[in-house]
This record gives C-alpha cells, structure tokens and sequence, in this order.
C-alpha cells in the first residue's frame, strides 16, 4: 500500500578522516552500517550513534563539528542532542563509565521562593556534582548507589547519608559534591563514606545530631560517629554506644540533653530517654514507660518534642485520632514529674510537629486536609477576655470585624464565647461584632484527669500490710472556672458514683454574665478504701481549671506482720 522514504546525508572534508553518514528526512529512522579494509578492520571502524562500544580505548581521538551538533530534521544546530555513544563496562562488574548522578533518582531539595507578595515553596532537583578527576577504582560513586538512602542529616558543615551499614558525608562545605577532588593525596575536606564495623548485621536507620557527636540508631544497636578537632576521612570512628531494641519506624528525637526513641513490647510500644552519664562518661537509656507498659498501643509511627514546654508526643498506628502526651519536669539532677496521658481529637492525625510553644497537627476529616495549631504556652484568647481566662474549645476560631467572620467549616455542637465569658447564641454573633467586640468559636471537649491510687509510704517504700481508708480530699486549684469531682467506689462496693460540682459562682461576689476565675480549696468527700474507689477531675465547659495539688485525709491501719 504504500512505503516510507527516507534520506539520507553524507559529511566528507578531506582534512578528517571521517566520514559521517545521517539520516536527513524528517521521518529519521536507525539504521545498520557495515565497514572493512584490506587489513581484517585495523584501520577503519563505525561508531553508530547511541550504540556502545566496550571501552574508552574504542572512541576516537576526535569527532566532526557537526557531529557534536544535534539533527533538528533539516539543518545541524547546537541543541545539546549532539552524538552520543554508551561505554560500556567490564564483562565481570557491570560497571558503566559514568561520571555523574541520574538527578531524578537522588534526593530533591524543597527551596522557600519569594515573589514580591507572598511566599511559595518550590520542589526541584538538586545540582549534584559530577566526577571530575579519577576512575570508578580511584574514585568510586558513594557505596548508597546500589542502596536506599535512609536518612539524611547535616554534621560538622556537612551533608550525610545513611544507607544499608554506611554513613557517607559530603565534601566540608560542598554539599552536593560526593566525589573526590584530586586523586593523589587525602585532603581533610574530602567527601567520607565509612561503614560501621560490628559482629551483626546493623542496617543504619536514623542519625541525630548529639552531645558534639553523631547518633545513629539501628534496629538492636546504637553507634556513636566521633572524630577530633575536624571530622576527616582519617580521624573518623563509628563505635557502638549502647545495645537497645529500637522500633526504627520513628525517628529518634532529641531534646535538651536527652534523645527519646521508641521500642515494642508486644502490643504495646514503650519510649526510652537516652543520655550521656558525664560521672562516668558512658551511655545509658532509661524507660519513661516503665509505670505504664501497656499504655500506648500499637505500634509509635512519629515522635516530636519541645525542650522549652518539657512535653513529648507520640503518635500510635492504631488509634489515629489520639496522641500519647508525656510530660515531665527537671529540678537539677532530679525528675520530679514523669507523667503520661493523651489527647482525643475528632479525626485521624497524620502528622505532627512542634515550633516553639506551638504543636501543628495535620488532620484528615473525609476527603479533606486541615492543618490547626495548638499553642502549650499562655492561651492568645486571654489577652482579649475580661478576666485573662483562657478558652477551651476545639478546633477555635477568633471572630472579630475585620477578619474572620464566620467558622470555616460546619458543626453543630460549636459555641460562641463573649469577651466577658458568657456563652452567646449564633444569632447573636453578627450584632456582637457589629459593636467591636470579638467572639470566640469552636466545638467543646472534655477534660478528664483520673487521680492515682493513694497508698501508705515509708522511706519512700510502700507499706503493704496497712489499709487506708480515705475520709476526704482536698483540691488545691487556681484561675479557675468549673470542673467536677466524680468519685467512683468500684461495682463490688454497691454504692453509685457521686459527683461533686464547683460552679465558679459566690454569692455575693459573681456578677451575672460575667464569669470569673477563682482560686481556692475545693473539699470532697471519698469514704472509701483507697484501692475500692476511683477518683477523676472532669471539665466539658469552655471555662479553664488549673490544680497546684491534692491532699487526702483519711484512717490508717497497719496490721502487724507475723513473725
């Protein structure tokens, strides 16, 4: 039916010893070329475009100026699509003569662009170095070439990478450069690429930045990269630190003088506080989850810390709507307060991070991404609010003239908080701001605080063979609004629960629709036997509660032990 035609060129100047033959049509196709001499091939070859030869030693010396040019269908032109010919590798390693990354399959970088109104962010390639000087043997492609990479950090002004049991550093200096500048000595800036030495398999996973060293986590081990004055190729050393199972799924996260990381215990997962012992200037890891081990469950999938709040976070795999808070407190050398609890949120958190005093939550809610702010330090409603009282509502939203109008999304349960404290009807929000007042939006939630089992102690050690009975306890709080005392003798006891209310309100003092915060003791009677009853702080109102401390009066009765 019909045929294809194509054409064809021929390049000769008899100052060359070329001959370059081409496809000219416009439907270019490939083609086979066939050579021979009176000497068995010695003294004629045909190099075919994009084909491969075995060896630098089959190129020639030189090519035409119209090879190095690329064929726009009519006419040579420098487009950068010039003659290009494969080299091939060794028979037995596969190696190819390649000088350079395929940049598509390295690490990108996400680069902050201004464009004279607002900010954006950019992902691109980044501009990795080729091999300037050197072979494969003389001055190889860092070991991660045939690996993943499984962290990346920065150390001592330099780029690093952990991937399978190697840690490679780029050039001091040069981040995207991994390869050697010269070939004929060690320069103390040179790009490193050392593996840990160790009995057992260690696949490197994480590295932190800590204590003027390098920390990196394996699966079962903990490495310490240290170096003298300069991290070089020469004074580099990766030595085992400590030997603790680590669920590698987190990242480790630093904070002060300690680094937190996560390890499994069945269906539950516990965190660790590493730090360095200056007495004895060893390592150490101690468990924080040691008086709750069946507390979070599942599996850890992210850590984030604050140094300044002393709060860290966790993120669990199976239940996505909640994240594991613990808190502690530091005076000197001893920890006061090590403490564990959660917060519940109305939909599945997918990340986490903390800046400052503020935790960004990333949330799915349906099909849709909501990215909030929850601030740990002094609450921003109350510079606006009458009394300096914060305000406790979910997912809040500040609506004022001038700004934010409306809630930007739709929900049946959520309030509306006037300057003075007073909750006011949605109706009633358009004329509120109308006359320059703000009104606080958002969805209620409870707090919920159980108080731990009283028991007996002498010298620090519990006495096990006294029964205490609790007649009452007394609740020492401040700036506070509402919250209820909810006392729950256990079901083999045969008594109901009893809740006990403080309002905010005296007579005599409150003003109506205006709420104020108190401080004061709060008394509420137990009558119980302290391990037959279960004592718990709750709070669904917007108004805020503060507790300094909590003390019990109650019978003690020791029983004398047989001898």
């Amino acid at each position: 039916t019909g045929s294809i035609v194509a054409s064809f060129g021929v390049k000769y100047n008899a100052d060359d010893n070329f001959i370059y033959i081409y496809s000219s049509g416009t439907n270019k196709i490939s083609f086979d070329v066939e050579v021979s001499d009176s000497r068995g091939g010695e003294d004629i070859d045909v190099f075919v475009g994009h084909e491969q030869v075995s060896s630098f030693g089959k190129l020639p010396a030189t090519l035409p100026e119209d090879a190095k040019k690329g064929w726009s269908g009519t006419a040579f032109t420098n487009d950068g699509t010039g003659f290009t010919i494969k080299v091939g590798g060794d028979n037995e390693t596969s190696d190819d003569y390649k000088t350079s990354f395929d940049a598509s399959t390295m690490p990108h970088q996400l680069k902050k662009q201004f464009d004279g109104t607002q900010v954006y962010f950019v992902l691109e390639q980044s501009p990795w170095l080729s091999r300037t000087v050197g072979d494969i043997d003389s001055n190889p492609f860092p070991s991660f070439t045939d690996f993943e990479i499984n962290d990346i950090f920065f150390h001592r002004n330099r780029l690093g990478f952990l991937s399978d049991e190697n840690v490679i550093f780029s050039e001091s200096g040069g981040f995207y450069n991994l390869f050697v500048t010269t070939t004929l000595t060690i320069l103390d800036s040179e790009p490193i690429d050392v593996a840990v030495s160790n009995n057992q398999v260690s696949i490197l996973r994480h590295a932190i930045p800590f204590n003027e060293s390098l920390l990196i986590f394996s699966d079962l081990q903990q490495f310490k990269v240290s170096a003298g004055e300069l991290l070089t190729p020469t004074t580099v050393s990766i030595d085992v630190a400590t030997n603790f199972e680590t669920d590698t799924t987190a990242k480790p996260v630093p904070a002060g003088r300690y680094v937190y990381f996560p390890f499994t215990r069945g269906n539950f997962s516990g965190v660790r506080e590493y730090f360095l012992d200056i007495s004895t200037e060893t390592s150490d890891a101690q468990e924080v989850t040691a008086h709750v081990p069946e507390y979070i469950e599942g599996n850890i999938l992210q850590l984030a810390t604050s140094s300044n709040e002393e709060i860290l976070l966790a993120l669990g795999d199976t239940d996505r709507k909640s994240i594991y808070v613990y808190k502690y407190f530091w005076s000197g050398a001893e920890k006061l307060q090590s403490s564990w609890s959660k917060w519940t949120f109305d939909a599945d958190v997918l990340s986490m991070s903390i800046l400052g005093s503020d935790v960004f939550l990333l949330f799915k809610r349906g099909s849709s991404l909501f990215l909030e702010k929850l601030t740990l330090s002094t609450d921003p409603a109350s510079a606006v609010m009458d009394d300096n009282q914060s305000i406790h509502l979910d997912r809040r939203v500040e609506l004022k003239t001038g700004g934010t109008t409306s809630l930007p999304y739709t929900d049946n349960t959520a309030q509306y908080i006037l300057e003075t404290g007073k909750i006011i009807a949605s109706t009633d929000v358009a004329t509120q701001l109308a006359a320059g007042k703000s009104v606080f939006a958002g969805i209620p939630f409870t707090f919920k605080y159980r108080v731990s089992e009283q028991v007996h102690k002498q010298n620090d050690i519990t006495v096990e063979i006294a029964r205490l009975q609790i007649r009452n306890m007394s609740f020492n709080f401040s700036d506070s609004g509402f919250f209820e005392v909810i006392v729950s003798p256990l079901p083999t006891s045969s008594r109901s629960s009893r809740t006990n209310t403080f309002s905010g309100v005296t007579i005599g003092t409150t003003q109506l629709n205006k709420q104020t915060l108190q401080n004061g003791t709060f008394r509420v009677p137990i009558l119980s036997k302290s391990d037959n009853v279960t004592i718990e702080i709750q709070n669904a109102k917007h108004l805020p509660c503060r507790f300094q401390s909590a003390e019990y009066e109650g019978f003690l009765v020791v029983r004398s032990p047989r001898s």
